[in-house]
């Protein structure tokens, strides 16, 4: 299957809120999500003028290495809580692990924040991991003038608000990250992560 060790991560950028550490998954676990999402049955495609990717909700259909991946970026946030002590002050808990394939020419072409809707508003903070690497296809942060480049084991994680918007670069690669949400309301009191 896959290592279930997490290496210690290494800070590659702390900057406008924006924390990324590489290292952090193994690759023998990034092949084991490529192929999941590639030989899945359970895709959902998105296909409209502002995003072109595939999606599937890791959690429902392997929790275990859902866990694997929320490990991952506990041990990013409590890194990045560190670096802004307020964030000590929060429960967080995670509202979604999704797998992404993103391939080339497509993307989230949108710049876009996370927490914009009543529905979603209590999306802290945003977390992304990098299965592969990959030309181009960054993600984009349009006022941090920031673009954060898909390496193999990295995590990612920046403010879920207007300050921080953002997008998915077209790939000149197929591209496959896992991206979710830290929301800090009481909701989801019982899956805590940090």
């Amino acid at each position: 299957m896959y290592d279930e060790n997490l290496n210690m991560p290494e800070v590659f950028l702390n900057q406008d809120f924006i924390g990324v550490w590489d290292n952090v998954i193994q690759k023998d676990f990034c092949n084991f999500i490529i192929d999941t999402i590639d030989t899945s049955t359970q895709i959902v495609n998105r296909d409209n003028n502002y995003v072109q990717d595939q999606q599937l909700n890791l959690e429902a259909f392997n929790p275990q290495a859902a866990k694997h991946i929320l490990d991952a970026v506990r041990l990013c946030l409590e890194q990045y809580v560190d670096w802004f002590p307020f964030l000590k002050e929060w429960n967080f808990h995670s509202s979604g692990c999704l797998l992404q394939k993103t391939i080339p020419t497509h993307g989230y072409h949108n710049f876009h924040s996370e927490s914009g809707e009543l529905t979603n508003a209590s999306r802290t903070l945003v977390w992304s991991v990098y299965f592969n690497n990959v030309e181009h296809g960054e993600t984009e942060f349009l006022y941090q003038k920031q673009r954060i480049k898909p390496v193999e084991g990295r995590v990612v994680i920046f403010p879920g608000s207007f300050t921080h918007l953002h997008r998915g670069n077209p790939p000149l690669n197929t591209k496959y990250i896992a991206t979710g949400w830290l929301a800090t309301n009481t909701i989801g009191a019982m899956n805590c992560i940090m």
